[in-house]
């Protein structure tokens, strides 16, 4: 039995003949309880709380998905907050590559033909949280979102220097942060972009992003 899949098609011709490959991971610093289980929790009651993390990339005008784990699929990554206290905690989010001959023929006949967009969406959500051995439902809605933005990335890569430009969806203006490198990329080089929320529950995380050549 024959089974087709764009997604997978797509993947092994990146892996195969990509010219960059992106991993990305999530260091996780700081995730606070909401405020009336940080109260419960300084009166002495046990608490208890989990998280899931969805990851999904897609390369631009794609209709599918380069990788992708969510909470529909049962596919997402599981956190306990206990594991998030001890502090320094990273994750591995995904591995996927970028090819300059896969940009669709309308970017291709664009100035920008030379640049690879790639989107990363990143959420953090609660299904649950415990207090002393109950569920609590006191301000809450199971499937909350303590994080849910996406990152867009452009590589550019030309002979005497490459451009690596993101922006997150959240940011409603035309600014980029943008990092050059000299030369076409033929070392590994790391991306560090801070994923902070003030509101509460606060949450501080990074994400890092290691862009290499796929050699």
């Amino acid at each position: 039995m024959w089974v087709n899949s764009e997604e997978g098609y797509q993947n092994l011709k990146r892996f195969f003949f990509g010219d960059v490959g992106v991993d990305g991971s999530l260091k996780i610093n700081t995730v606070c309880l909401p405020k009336k289980i940080a109260l419960a929790q300084a009166k002495g009651k046990e608490v208890r709380a989990s998280y899931h993390i969805e990851v999904i990339t897609k390369v631009r005008d794609a209709r599918w998905d380069l990788y992708r784990r969510n909470v529909h699929d049962e596919s997402a990554i599981y956190l306990a907050h206990e594991d998030v206290v001890k502090g320094d905690k990273h994750l591995k989010l995904f591995s996927s590559y970028l090819a300059l001959d896969s940009i669709t023929q309308v970017r291709k006949n664009r100035r920008n033909k030379n640049e690879m967009g790639f989107a990363i969406s990143l959420a953090m959500l609660t299904p649950e949280y415990v207090v002393d051995n109950k569920f609590f439902f006191d301000d809450y809605y199971k499937g909350d979102y303590l994080f849910n933005d996406q990152l867009k990335l452009k590589v550019k890569i030309e002979s005497d220097r490459s451009v690596i430009s993101y922006q997150w969806s959240s940011h409603d203006d035309d600014k980029w942060t943008t990092e050059l490198l000299l030369g076409p990329i033929t070392l590994p080089y790391l991306l560090i972009i801070p994923c902070v929320e003030e509101v509460s529950p606060r949450i501080d995380v990074v994400l890092e992003l290691l862009i290499s050549p796929n050699i």
